[in-house]
């Protein structure tokens, strides 16, 4: 059919023609946005194209026939949205729209499960795998074969879970936004979402190295731009890309979080450090001098290089026995006993030291004193201190 036989006018195939700014109103908007509705099986950037050239056309039209011209006088010109579509599709070679068919009870049904069993997946699966919960990577996998009759029934558009009531409106959103700046960014995300998968599969099946990183983020980058492009047309794929998305997004959120969180060195060694005495790795509870031949000592006070005294403290029994904070003790001669827990009563109970036995080295030379030294006459008193 010609247009101009009609008296309808082609749009317009230069862009030179056109003004600078496009502002269509009333019922010029109506029609563009109904020409919108009948182009929406195409992809969306050759959609943005056809509509450049319809506003331009739409454009002229309201300049012939005034500044605000009604729907009839349109629909005289240029016939009906979806006509004027209709040329449009024939005009460029697409095939004809997809015939909508009325979505069945027990079809809207598999298209909810199906949609429970994606987000299911989205949520559970990849922070299962994050945080190392095997039950919510098991909830997670529940979730596919709620999808599968809907994915096994329907065709690669997915028409019954597109005509939900509860998602026409977000979904309309949702193509709206990937006409605009989200649009133009979704390539680069199929590169993120690509690294985001060499990291997770790196940290959990190969050896943590940024070279395992790279090398299959190169493998990856591919993959993911293949699967970006293929699920624009194809829409099953939606139930696998939508998962690793949410995947990626947590590995992005999460991984630079890690790294501020990790402390420094120093701050580990600090960490690491126990109170109390220790011994080849071994918690020392007491001490118990002996002189040279294996005559056990008491009342033996012990100081460090810089006077201060050595303390072996019970913290075991601290930790069972909150009321042993109450009261800190002095510092007390050795041997002091060991602290037990009364199982009777929870309580930090002392036991006296028990006989001991030790094998004395055999004694050696003794050394000269050191010049300037000073050996006391007499023990001085020594002050016990908190």
């Amino acid at each position: 059919m010609n247009a101009e036989d009609d008296g309808k006018k082609a749009p317009p195939a230069g862009a030179g023609d056109r003004p600078a700014v496009q502002v269509l109103d009333g019922a010029a908007r109506e029609f563009l946005d109904g020409v919108r509705a009948a182009l929406s099986d195409l992809p969306p950037g050759e959609v943005d194209e056809i509509l450049d050239d319809v506003r331009a056309h739409l454009t002229e039209l309201t300049g012939e026939l005034g500044a605000s011209p009604d729907r009839e006088a349109l629909a005289a010109r240029s016939g009906t949205p979806q006509a004027y579509a209709a040329e449009l599709r024939a005009a460029a070679g697409y095939p004809p729209p997809p015939v909508a068919r009325p979505v069945e009870p027990q079809g809207r049904t598999t298209a909810r499960l199906a949609v429970l069993g994606m987000a299911a997946s989205t949520l559970m699966i990849p922070f299962g795998l994050l945080f190392g919960s095997e039950a919510l990577v098991l909830l997670g996998v529940l979730g596919v074969p709620l999808a599968l009759p809907a994915l096994l029934r329907e065709g690669p558009r997915m028409t019954a879970v597109a005509e939900l009531p509860e998602l026409r409106a977000p979904l309309a959103r949702l193509r709206r936004l990937r006409t605009g700046f989200v649009g133009d960014l979704q390539a680069g995300w199929w590169v993120v979402r690509a690294i985001a998968a060499a990291v997770v599969l790196t940290f959990v099946f190969v050896d943590r190295g940024p070279l395992a990183v790279v090398l299959l983020a190169v493998i990856g980058i591919p993959i993911s731009v293949w699967l970006g492009r293929l699920s624009r047309t194809d829409r099953r794929l939606l139930w696998l890309v939508v998962p690793l998305n949410a995947l990626a997004v947590a590995v992005v959120v999460l991984v630079p979080t890690s790294w501020s969180d990790s402390p420094s060195p120093a701050a580990s060694e600090a960490d690491y450090a126990q109170p109390g005495l220790y011994q080849d790795g071994e918690y020392v509870y007491d001490i118990r001098p002996v002189d040279a031949n294996g005559v056990p000592l008491t009342g033996v006070y012990l100081f460090d290089q810089d006077g201060r005294p050595i303390d072996v403290d019970q913290y075991s029994c601290r930790e069972a026995d909150e009321s042993y904070y109450d009261a800190p003790e002095a510092v007390r001669p050795y041997p002091r006993g060991t602290y037990e827990v009364d199982p009777d009563t929870g309580r930090c109970v002392l036991v006296p030291p028990a006989p001991l036995v030790v094998a004395v080295p055999t004694a050696t030379a003794t050394a000269a004193p050191a010049p300037g030294a000073v050996t006391p006459a007499a023990p001085a008193p020594v002050t016990p201190t908190g």
